[in-house]
C-alpha cells in the first residue's frame, strides 16, 4: 500500500511534467493569432485589378443596337451592328406596284423580308433581299409586287427574320400611302 501511495504523485507529476512540456512545444510551433487589431491591405498595394466606371450607354434614337464593344485587342475592327437601313422609302410616301426598296443590311439571317399591308392589315405583297453579316453592312434591293388596295393608306413591314425561331428582327414599319 505503501507504494501505491508513492507511485500514484509519481504518475501525477509525471503526466503534469509531460503536459507541461507539450504546452511549451504547441505555443512554439503555433504562431499566436491577435484578434484585437485585423488589417487588411489597401486597394492600391493588393496587386488585383482596381475597376473603373463603366460608361453609360449612349441612345441615339429609336434603336440601341449602334456598336459592339470590342473585347480584342485595339486594332481589331470594330463590328458596326446596324441591322436594317431603309434609304429610299419616307414616311407617307407615295408607292404604286411595283416599287424598289433599297438600304444597308448586316443581319445574321442574312435576308430582309418586305410586306406591303393596306390599312387594315391585309397582305398585299411581299418580296425578300439577300443581305450580309460583315463589318459594316452591305447594299440590299428588292422590287415588291403588291396587289391594287382598297385604301388609300398602308404600311411596310421591313424586317429579319431570326434563325432560331423565324421571328422578326429589326423590325420597321414605315406608314405608305398608294
Amino acid at each position: 500500500m505503501r507504494s501505491l501511495k508513492i507511485i500514484i504523485p509519481a504518475i501525477l507529476i509525471f503526466l503534469l511534467i509531460v503536459g507541461g512540456i507539450y504546452t511549451i512545444y504547441q505555443s512554439q510551433i503555433t504562431p499566436k493569432i491577435d484578434l484585437g487589431v485585423i488589417t487588411t491591405p489597401s486597394p492600391a498595394t493588393n496587386n488585383f485589378p482596381q475597376s473603373t466606371a463603366s460608361a453609360k450607354p449612349k441612345i441615339n434614337g429609336a434603336s440601341n443596337v449602334a456598336n459592339q464593344p470590342s473585347t480584342g485587342p485595339e486594332d481589331e475592327p470594330e463590328i458596326q451592328n446596324i441591322g436594317i437601313l431603309i434609304s429610299n422609302i419616307k414616311p407617307n410616301q407615295q408607292i404604286t406596284s411595283p416599287f424598289t426598296l433599297s438600304g444597308i443590311a448586316n443581319t445574321t439571317s442574312q435576308i430582309v423580308v418586305i410586306t406591303v399591308h393596306d390599312h387594315a392589315g391585309n397582305t398585299l405583297g411581299k418580296a425578300q433581299a439577300s443581305a450580309c453579316i460583315s463589318l459594316t453592312g452591305c447594299a440590299f434591293e428588292a422590287s415588291v409586287v403588291f396587289q391594287k388596295p382598297q385604301t388609300k393608306t398602308g404600311y411596310l413591314e421591313i424586317y429579319s427574320p431570326s434563325t432560331l425561331n423565324n421571328e422578326p428582327l429589326y423590325l420597321q414599319t414605315t406608314p405608305v400611302t398608294f
